[in-house]
């Protein structure tokens, strides 16, 4: 992603997870995931870190499932390029 501006900004990119999604393992930079027995690395590249958070999934109405999303925050002057690598 380019992100465009000027100044610094503090930014955060939020991947939502879907429930039937499991974490394997995470660190500042990356993250393992399973899905069904496959498993998914996503890398995030920069100077940013990479929080898990609680959330829910709303599939229908009334109807609310825990999950989690993906923060990566990051602080930094703009213009600057997020790449992120999602290996599968």
């Amino acid at each position: 992603d380019d992100i465009t501006g000027r100044g610094n900004h503090n930014m955060i990119a939020v991947f939502p997870l879907h429930p039937e999604v499991r974490l394997l393992s995470f660190d500042k930079e990356k993250v393992n995931l399973d899905l069904f027995g496959k498993q998914i690395e996503i890398l995030f590249f920069g100077q940013g870190e990479l929080v898990l958070k609680d959330s829910y999934y709303y599939p229908e109405f009334g109807l609310a499932l825990q999950n989690m999303h993906l923060h990566y925050k990051l602080s930094s002057r703009l213009p600057i390029q997020l790449i992120t690598k999602v290996i599968w």
